[in-house]
């Protein structure tokens, strides 16, 4: 019998986490509570209008849903990191903060000049001074989700579509330090001066 070998060293790599899938009803339209757990790059695939750009994957699990009965679930967004994009792109940042416009113009210069990845340049770990530590964080933030129905124009099958539709301002607590909130945030200098084409949050932006 053959032998065959991979040709990789797994010993040096750690073990992807797993996932269970959501197996209970899914959440209704409406606004919830949540933490920030996925925030990954990507691009915007090849059928849409902006293809090969770059864009962000975002996953929010819902917590303090009534009855606790949507907890657990993660709702997915996608920030498409284009220049019509800019006003989604700053409703998000804006949802991280506490509201001020300080903490605003910090989060969106550290957003354009000052993002950390993983060694795989696939997470981001941190915006500045906001720990986001995908795709395991625990940043609170607050969103508005849709479920609607979604027709496959491929398969011509029409299945329940659960999505981010806007960040809302409330559950952002401003800039963390691996996690733990900073009381005294200064104000960094004035910088210079949500289109979904492409949502498909497959399990490889878990890994």
């Amino acid at each position: 019998m053959a032998k065959f070998s991979a040709g990789m060293s797994l010993g040096k790599s750690g073990v992807a986490q797993g996932r269970e899938a959501w197996s209970g009803e899914l959440p209704p339209t409406g606004s919830y509570s949540g933490i920030l757990k996925v925030l990954s790059t990507g691009v915007i695939g090849p059928t849409a209008q902006n293809a090969g750009k770059g864009k962000l994957s975002v996953g929010v699990e819902l917590v303090d849903t009534p009855g606790g009965k949507y907890d657990g679930y993660v709702a997915w967004g996608n920030l498409n990191l284009i220049d019509s994009a800019a006003p989604f792109i700053n409703q998000f940042l804006f949802s991280l903060t506490d509201g001020s416009d300080a903490q605003l113009r910090s989060i969106q210069q550290a957003f354009e000049n000052n993002m950390e990845t993983d060694n795989r340049n696939k997470h981001i770990v941190k915006i500045g001074r906001w720990y986001i530590n995908s795709p395991e964080g625990a940043l609170p933030i607050k969103v508005s989700i849709s479920n609607k129905p979604f027709n496959n124009t491929v398969t011509g099958i029409t299945t329940q579509q659960v999505r981010i539709e806007s960040y809302l301002l409330g559950g952002g607590a401003g800039p963390t330090l691996n996690g733990s909130h900073s009381a005294d945030v200064v104000a960094e200098e004035e910088p210079a001066a949500l289109i979904d084409e492409d949502l498909d949050a497959d399990e490889s932006i878990l890994d």
